[in-house]
């Protein structure tokens, strides 16, 4: 974390926040921004960063989470709806699977092909010339945008990992991974244009818990200090 002032860069009263949303739906804005509700920013002079509700210009369907038995009955359920795009004539290149983990995206790339969906992994760039379903990382997924966007698999253990909770030492730590994954989840959601699903299988993240029904939270960090603190601490 750095911040212009401590460079010797002074931008006060010289910056101002984009508040038009030209590119995702309100429906999508809103959805991923109730990730961050309870986060504090700081600006780039280092002080805390007061955030104006965007104007967004598109509407569109609500992004929705869908919740599996098993990994395997998760992903069947993305290559349907895949190819039900497919078949309405939507290209490969306008879709998008992220997933949190190298790992989870090598095996759904490999179950995905299995079931006969062309796939494509990026390098350093997207050449959209290639067709196929695009398959990466959320990091990898950072500046690029697409129609449809699956984020499967944001089970709990996988959304923050597990490791990652298990090293933490204090709340404070534990606070700044959730946070640190919060923004994480919110940019893979923000990625699509049009419509974004969320599923998981078994457990899911505290991260999306607050979107289920059954679940009755206000905020993702009730009770989730308490409950990490108690299996990690």
């Amino acid at each position: 974390k750095c911040s212009l002032r401590s460079c010797g860069i002074e931008i006060r009263g010289r910056s101002s926040n984009l508040t038009l949303n030209y590119r995702t739906t309100e429906e999508i804005y809103n959805f991923a921004m109730r990730l961050q509700d309870h986060i504090r920013y700081k600006d780039m002079n280092d002080e805390r960063m007061e955030r104006d509700k965007a104007v967004c210009i598109f509407h569109g369907p609500v992004p929705e989470v869908r919740e599996y038995s098993s990994l395997e009955e998760e992903i069947q359920a993305v290559v349907a709806d895949i190819r039900r795009l497919i078949q309405a004539d939507v290209s490969t290149q306008e879709i998008c699977v992220m997933l949190r983990q190298n790992k989870m995206v090598q095996q759904v790339s490999e179950q995905m092909m299995r079931e006969g969906i062309e796939i494509y992994r990026p390098g350093e760039k997207d050449d959209i010339r290639v067709k196929g379903v695009r398959m990466m990382t959320m990091h990898r997924g950072k500046g690029l945008e697409y129609t449809y966007v699956y984020l499967p698999c944001l089970c709990e253990g996988i959304l923050p990992e597990h490791w990652k909770l298990k090293q933490a030492e204090t709340e404070q730590q534990i606070q700044d991974i959730m946070e640190s994954e919060a923004n994480l989840l919110s940019v893979a959601i923000t990625r699509s244009r049009r419509q974004v699903w969320l599923s998981y299988h078994k457990a899911p993240s505290p991260l999306i818990e607050r979107y289920l029904k059954r679940s009755g939270q206000n905020d993702w960090r009730q009770g989730m200090a308490t409950r990490m603190k108690r299996r990690f601490l």
